[in-house]
């Protein structure tokens, strides 16, 4: 049987080299991650290969000329100026019926 053989130490060598490899492995990602959550709630970031990007809408803005931002404005609104105005319509329409106008 298999199991009666005797072990070789080769196997049992690189076995406890893998098992001690993949100890480090996952001691080394939870030391990643606590390392990335103390510096994210750390006040102060003084990495700046750390710290994302910051977006900010104030130049896309500045730079809209009136007509397109009234375009805009007009795009987004219209389907919910629409949707009162149907929504007012179907109220008084079952109002009428209703009270047999």
């Amino acid at each position: 049987k298999f199991s009666d053989m005797p072990m070789s130490t080769e196997l049992d060598e690189s076995s406890n080299f893998l098992t001690r490899i993949e100890q480090l492995r996952v001691e080394f990602f939870s030391t990643k991650a606590a390392f990335q959550r103390r510096s994210e709630l750390s006040p102060i970031n003084n990495s700046p290969v750390a710290s994302s990007p910051q977006i900010s809408l104030v130049p896309e803005l500045n730079s809209l000329h009136q007509m397109q931002m009234f375009k805009m404005g007009l795009f987004f609104a219209l389907p919910l100026i629409i949707g009162i105005i149907a929504a007012c319509a179907i109220i008084a329409w079952a109002i009428v019926v209703t009270w047999g106008g």
